[in-house]
């Protein structure tokens, strides 16, 4: 029927055509209730329509578990009608053409994708062309022996209320997640939470802020980096298909960005306190759920997610070594939990994030050139949970601060474990000298800010912020010389009293306070061996040495015994017993620091 009619009668438009084949009437149905027959009954363009017969329908219903055309919104079929329209007028010869080109063609609402089989015109694999050149008045009908449903991407990049969710796709340079979301054999299938436009709109203009961007550098979708968009789009991807009745009635569902909360009541939706304004558009390689607000992960959904590991998995892992520790809060076991909200008080929370660049060259340092037998790290997994907290708290700033609210002047900077140097030259940010990769990444809890090293914190960092150490810190912090000696440059082995140690004792003032503590700030071993001294080096003595300190003239006897480390006064003049087991033990050894190591021990050494 292609170009004219029999008797000579005047070719109607497509939705006329359709109308008089009984084999469209499912078609007209779908077309009527998507209100789209308007548009296809328009003189121009000139319109190519792959037309599913009613048993391509039928079967598509049975696909989607719904009894007919009336069990779909408006949107799930226009999303489906567009993806069969393009606009332009195609015949089987140059369908053909396409096909044994293996190209893809525009249609409304996506790319279809041509070939042949045998001489058969196939579209996305999925359908063949049954009867080409069906002539209409404004275009051209191939009916299709099934549905074909737009992938992912085909949406986001045709439907107008998506296409910012599409420009930050491209402008987040992930080719992989591009394939993903445009394969339409993709399995398992995806889920995506899809913000409209609107959602990027109130984003843009709540950290556009009150001067235009100033402070958080966007004033504009087109002014996010690649590192801030990456963790976001991952966040809104659940890596299965869920439609909006499979989602529980309360929990939470793991996406490649980290785990979002939700809920379902009678039909409406909502995931993470934001409600589903379009449920199940389905695709085929998954389902879109439009969301009118952008979801943004929290610090640890981006440290610890899937889509991170390329990045953060070293440190995903190590904040679960440090999960494991079990002393509670922020300041160590819980870690995860505390990044994964708000502070107490409505706060946010600042991380410096090491790469796993930086963590391997961290383990690269302390393993050393005897493979860690000095050290006992041979690799991340070589970590005690105590040795990982006392670092990762000193990453963490109790609150939110933006790269442009870093200092011009060298700044010091309270953190959980400690206290560090920020500085900004420009739009470069240092922190204990060391650069900012990536600045602003932005969670729903605070900020990352991506560094190429991991910080370690100093010896008076870590008695200071330790827990298990807040007695001695009460008395560093009365004896001024000792703190500043213990936050310098010179490496010092400390052995560190915890709080049971200290239980009961009546410490002394002035400078016999001072004495004490730097009686327990071990320097060297005779003229070769200098601080840090590590455990391992002791056990593997075959007896005690003296242990010159930071209090002059003063030694300890320092040596193995029966697999562990003891330390015992040296009463000046004097030569030492053996060491026993009855001598303070190390409980706690190698917390390593930027100025050395400490030793936790269940003792006072009074010298």
């Amino acid at each position: 029927m292609a170009g004219g009619s029999a008797g000579g009668a005047a070719l109607g438009d497509i939705v006329a055509v359709a109308q008089s084949n009984a084999d469209f009437s499912i078609l007209v149905q779908a077309v009527t209730r998507a209100n789209l027959a308007g548009a296809l009954q328009a003189a121009t363009p000139r319109k190519t329509v792959f037309a599913p017969t009613n048993a391509a329908f039928t079967a598509l219903f049975t696909q989607l578990g719904v009894a007919g055309v009336n069990d779909l919104s408006v949107d799930q079929l226009t999303v489906i009608l567009k993806y069969h329209v393009l606009p332009a007028e195609v015949n089987a010869v140059a369908a053909t053409a396409a096909a044994m080109a293996n190209t893809k063609v525009d249609s409304l609402g996506g790319k279809i994708q041509l070939s042949l089989q045998g001489t058969t015109i196939r579209l996305d694999s999925r359908a063949s062309v049954v009867t080409p050149n069906v002539a209409a008045s404004n275009g051209i009908i191939h009916a299709i022996d099934q549905v074909i449903l737009p992938s992912l991407l085909d949406v986001a990049t045709t439907d107008e209320r998506f296409s910012s969710l599409a420009a930050a796709v491209v402008a987040s340079n992930q080719p992989a997640l591009v394939a993903q979301l445009d394969d339409n054999a993709q399995t398992p299938k995806l889920t995506v939470f899809a913000p409209t436009n609107g959602a990027f709109d109130g984003l843009v203009g709540a950290l556009r802020g009150a001067d235009d961007g100033g402070t958080t550098g966007i004033n504009a979708l087109t002014s996010f980096s690649e590192t801030q968009l990456r963790p976001v789009l991952a966040y809104h991807v659940i890596p299965s298909e869920v439609p909006a009745s499979g989602v529980p009635a309360t929990g939470t569902v793991a996406t490649l960005g980290g785990r979002v909360a939700v809920t379902r009541t009678g039909s409406t939706v909502t995931v993470d306190g934001v409600q589903v304004v379009i449920a199940d558009i389905r695709t085929a390689n998954g389902i879109i759920h439009a969301i009118g607000s952008v979801l943004l992960p929290s610090i640890a959904d981006i440290a610890t997610a899937p889509a991170s590991a390329a990045n953060f998995s070293s440190l995903a892992a190590a904040i679960g070594v440090a999960d494991t520790l079990g002393d509670g809060g922020t300041n160590a076991a819980g870690i995860a939990a505390a990044l994964d909200t708000t502070r107490a008080d409505g706060g946010g929370y600042t991380v410096f994030a090491p790469t796993n660049a930086a963590f391997a060259a961290t383990v690269s340092a302390l393993r050393g050139a005897d493979d860690g037998g000095t050290t006992g790290i041979t690799g991340l997994g070589s970590f005690r949970p105590a040795q990982v907290a006392p670092i990762l708290r000193y990453h963490v700033v109790p609150a939110q601060v933006l790269a442009s609210q870093v200092p011009t002047t060298a700044t010091a900077v309270g953190t959980l474990g400690g206290t560090v140097q920020a500085l900004r030259t420009g739009a470069n940010v240092t922190i204990d000298g060391k650069a900012v990769a990536a600045a602003n990444v932005f969670a729903s809890n605070g900020v990352i800010h991506v560094l190429g090293d991991v910080l370690l914190p100093s010896i008076a960092d870590v008695v200071t912020t330790e827990p298990n150490l807040s007695t001695l810190a009460s008395l560093v912090g009365g004896a001024p010389t000792v703190a500043t000696a213990l936050d310098g440059t010179t490496n010092f082995t400390l052995f560190a009293p915890n709080n049971a140690a200290l239980v009961g004792v009546t410490p002394p003032t002035g400078q016999a306070l001072t004495d004490l503590l730097l009686y327990h700030a071990g320097t060297s071993v005779g003229s070769t061996v200098t601080s840090p001294i590590y455990a391992n080096t002791v056990l593997g003595l075959s007896t005690q040495v003296g242990l010159s300190t930071a209090l002059p003239n003063r030694t300890l006897a320092v040596g193995p015994v029966a697999e562990t480390v003891r330390v015992a006064p040296i009463p000046s003049g004097m030569t030492p017993a053996a060491l026993t087991n009855t001598s303070i033990q190390v409980v706690n050894p190698n917390l390593f620091t930027s100025n050395g190591v400490i030793h936790m021990i269940n003792g006072v050494l009074v010298p």
